[in-house]
């Protein structure tokens, strides 16, 4: 399966509701910036790879799978 296909199932499975998931709230900015340090560790560094964000701190917190969006952010 292409990097593509496997990054559009992972959201597609991550929008579909789970009966029994685990929600819970979180600030996504805080999220963000906890996989990209692992990243930046395991992955950027090594291979000299620099990333650039520009999050919006007042954005409101989010319910949601954290583990699946991680998933996501991951791949």
């Amino acid at each position: 399966m292409s990097r593509v296909s496997s990054l559009l199932e992972g959201l597609t499975s991550f929008s579909k509701p789970r009966v029994g998931g685990a929600l819970e709230t979180i600030d996504l900015n805080q999220m963000c910036r906890h996989v990209l340090a692992v990243l930046k560790k395991s992955i950027l560094l090594p291979r000299q790879i620099r990333i650039q964000t520009d999050l919006d701190d007042t954005m409101p917190k989010a319910t949601l799978d954290s583990n699946g969006l991680k998933q996501v952010i991951y791949h």
